[in-house]
């Protein structure tokens, strides 16, 4: 059993421009307002592979800074890599 240093992963929304942060906030706030309950995707890459979840434990936790909660159990294969690489994707289907 693998034991992981349990810390939150640090989030980021990110443009193509240096100045482009505030229309991802306004984005993220409009795709959180429609999230009641329902399927989403969580995905993460270590570069090489890309490993996929759907998930209905998510929800968002802040605006400001950027938050989200998704559940994901000990045992499920992807969490491995979200812990190495820091850093996932979460398409709200």
């Amino acid at each position: 059993m693998h034991r992981f240093n349990r810390r939150p992963i640090q989030a980021s929304i990110r443009g193509s421009g240096a100045d482009e942060t505030e229309p991802f906030i306004d984005d993220l706030r409009e795709a959180l307002s429609h999230w009641a309950s329902s399927v989403a995707v969580l995905a993460a890459s270590d570069g090489d592979e890309i490993d996929a979840i759907t998930i209905t434990s998510f929800a968002g936790v802040s605006i400001d800074p950027p938050l989200v909660l998704a559940c994901i159990a000990n045992h499920v294969s992807i969490l491995p890599m979200i812990r190495e690489e820091q850093r996932f994707t979460i398409s709200i289907l």
